[in-house]
């Protein structure tokens, strides 16, 4: 791939006196803009989570991007009949999604699986701050975000969703330490699904 941060070096990147892009979503909207206008790149989802059970897998994904003048926030699912066969399973692959759902059968087992991966999901909240994932937002959090901010600055488990146009700017920093700051005390409980 090439990179398109700040930094950049390939000559196709189209030219922000190098100060780079902060996000897929920004490289996309600088195609979008380039003179002549350059088509969109295909972009990985910045979040994909799945269920499955014997015969089917379903997956939501959710990715940011800029799309005709707009930066949008994409949230696609897929239904895929997979199994173990050995040695070539069935899969779950580009293009193979059963929905929208043809019949009954698979609008059944896609309520179903969709139902699963909500109780999954609720079942760990998100608890902004806590980096280190030990269940509150303390002094352990602001002490370990102060090392890597000064340390390192870039991405990281202490690079949060601040509310910005993009949702992690890909930089560990005073933005970053104000989430902490903000939500210090215990995380909503996480609960096991049985």
């Amino acid at each position: 791939g090439v990179w398109w941060g700040a930094g950049y070096t390939d000559s196709s990147v189209i030219d922000n006196s190098r100060v780079g892009y902060k996000s897929c979503a920004d490289v996309n909207e600088a195609r979008y803009n380039a003179s002549p206008r350059q088509d969109k790149l295909n972009l990985i989802p910045e979040s994909s989570v799945a269920v499955r059970n014997e015969r089917y897998k379903l997956v939501r994904n959710v990715s940011e991007d800029y799309v005709d003048g707009n930066f949008v926030t994409l949230k696609t699912e897929e239904l895929f009949e997979v199994n173990q066969a050995a040695p070539t399973p069935l899969l779950d692959k580009d293009g193979k999604s059963l929905l929208p759902p043809a019949n009954a059968q698979i609008k059944a087992v896609y309520d179903d699986l969709s139902q699963k991966l909500d109780r999954i999901l609720a079942s760990n909240p998100e608890c902004p701050g806590d980096g280190n994932m030990d269940g509150v937002v303390d002094s352990q959090d602001l002490d370990h975000w102060a090392r890597i901010a000064r340390d390192w600055g870039l991405s990281s488990v202490y690079d949060f969703v601040t509310g910005t146009a993009t949702p992690r700017d890909g930089k560990t920093d005073a933005a970053d330490g104000a989430v902490i700051q903000s939500h210090q005390g215990p995380c909503q409980r996480t609960y096991a699904l049985y």
